[in-house]
């Protein structure tokens, strides 16, 4: 099998044997005597950590042979690792969490089955988080044993979130950390050298309507004038708001694309130009320029101007940074297409 069609397997493994704890778990949940939540998950405690540890050891062991398949080095001599220090530690004390929930719940006027409903849920992604975690975990500690496995790319399951959506197909380290939320159902394609084929189309997966988390403007930013994925998402992280006017602190350092753009519209502004109807793209500048304008932002521009009683008056227009849109804001606020490419693209959404 090739590389992705090996992490494709790997994954649909996975996911049944999450699907089986989860389901098996619920179960010995749903027995519970409402009137007696605590005594009762007690009781079946044992048998649901045992539950748990064996899904975590059979996600364990799936990681060895899941790597030699997609390395494709059966032959190539690696250390052996021993998963027994990934399981089980604090299982019990996870399992216990969603009695406390349910108890709280109840505590807060809700009624008790769907306290305990509720609790359940939290249960569910407790145990497949827990699951997810460890094999993960093995497959990590596994492409450390291996030399000749440098790095990973992230594999996308779809539907999936966005954050998801624009970190898949970017090829990492080994030993680069696995950003993950619950119930993320990411895998990592272990690889000896970087492959242009594992390269992920964000942009498509979100034509075709497998992303989540998007907004209908952040949707039409990216399909329709063309947005960059990453910087229409990464926006989100950074929102404010200023009255009515919806901003981001994102990328708006002058290193930055979306800060440099502003900074060049910023300093053409002072300078008297019009640039109401100016596309800015890729800009750079020198510290000193950067210095000699900021100094001007600072102290402000001076004019003058008479006064009605003929008396000559010197004032300072000081120039504030332009806060940076987000994505939705311009989407609404825009006047027509034309305006709206240009301002995604003058605050660094089209690249």
């Amino acid at each position: 099998m090739s590389v992705d069609a090996d992490a494709r397997a790997y994954y649909a493994d996975t996911s049944v044997l999450n699907r089986q704890a989860v389901a098996l778990i619920a179960r010995m949940w749903s027995a519970i005597d409402p009137g007696n939540i605590g005594a009762s998950w007690e009781a079946q405690l044992p048998a649901a950590t045992s539950a748990l540890i064996a899904a975590q050891t059979v996600a364990a062991e799936l990681a060895d042979p899941y790597l030699t398949a997609a390395l494709n080095d059966a032959s190539t001599p690696h250390r052996d690792v021993d998963v027994s220090g990934m399981i089980g530690p604090g299982a019990d004390g996870l399992l216990y969490q969603p009695v406390f929930e349910a108890k709280r719940a109840i505590g807060n006027g809700f009624g008790q089955q769907l306290a305990l409903q509720a609790a359940g849920t939290k249960l569910a992604t407790y145990v497949h988080t827990a699951t997810a975690d460890t094999g993960r975990l093995a497959v990590a500690t596994g492409m450390t044993a291996r030399p000749h496995a440098t790095g990973y790319y992230r594999m996308l399951s779809p539907p999936s979130c966005s954050r998801c959506a624009i970190l898949a197909g970017r090829h990492f380290a080994w030993n680069s950390g696995f950003q993950r939320h619950p119930h993320c159902d990411c895998v990592h394609i272990p690889v000896q050298e970087s492959d242009d084929r594992l390269e992920f189309d964000a942009r498509r997966s979100i034509e075709a309507g497998q992303v989540t988390g998007l907004s209908e403007a952040m949707t039409k930013a990216i399909v329709e004038h063309g947005a960059n994925p990453a910087q229409v998402v990464n926006a989100q992280s950074g929102m404010y708001e200023i009255g009515q006017f919806s901003a981001t602190t994102v990328s708006t350092t002058r290193r930055s694309v979306a800060g440099a753009r502003i900074l060049a519209r910023d300093i053409d502004r002072a300078f008297g130009i019009d640039v109401s109807k100016q596309t800015y793209t890729n800009f750079a500048i020198d510290r000193q320029a950067v210095a000699q304008y900021a100094e001007l932002f600072r102290r402000g521009k001076k004019y003058t101007r008479i006064t009605r009683n003929g008396r000559v008056q010197t004032y300072a227009y000081r120039f504030a940074r332009t806060p940076r849109p987000t994505p939705q804001q311009i989407i609404v606020s825009a006047g027509s297409r034309s305006e709206a490419t240009r301002l995604l693209t003058n605050y660094g959404y089209i690249l």
